[in-house]
């Protein structure tokens, strides 16, 4: 399936001098809302959340976001297909796929879904960290 690719890329907020733009992607109302809560608190990350992959891919457009993250477990289009689509529409788009079972992924699942990063849902202390470093490779 093919989703609307923009005519012109936008520029993501950090270009433009605003706060990084993070686009949370989990079906877990919830998680979806403590995610934005962190993200947003002190004012450091500006967030956009989509409800489903669909969602996601329908929200995402290359060069709008700095980081991308995406849980793997999802009804309809997983995160093992809505990232790799991601990264068909901007390959270089940074992106975290979020996992409870993160460490159950073989490298070479890893590789054919080509996240950034994979980080344990469990493990919400290194988030903040893991965001900043990859924000700075974006930049």
């Amino acid at each position: 399936m093919t989703y609307r690719k923009p005519a012109e890329r936008p520029a993501s907020a950090q270009a433009t001098g605003g706060k990084p733009k993070i686009l949370v992607i989990d079906d877990h109302e919830m998680v979806r809302n403590e995610l934005k809560r962190i993200l947003e608190d002190g004012g450091k990350y500006a967030v956009e959340l989509a409800f489903d992959g669909v969602d996601g891919l329908l929200k995402f457009q290359p060069g709008k976001f700095d980081v991308v993250l995406c849980d793997r477990s999802m009804p309809g289009k997983k995160g093992d297909e809505v990232i790799p689509e991601i990264k068909r529409m901007d390959p270089k788009q940074k992106v975290i796929m979020l996992s409870l079972d993160v460490e159950q992924l073989l490298p070479q699942q890893k590789k054919s879904i080509g996240a950034d990063m994979y980080m344990d849902k469990a493990d919400m202390g290194a988030l903040l960290p893991a965001l900043e470093q990859l924000v700075k490779q974006k930049n």
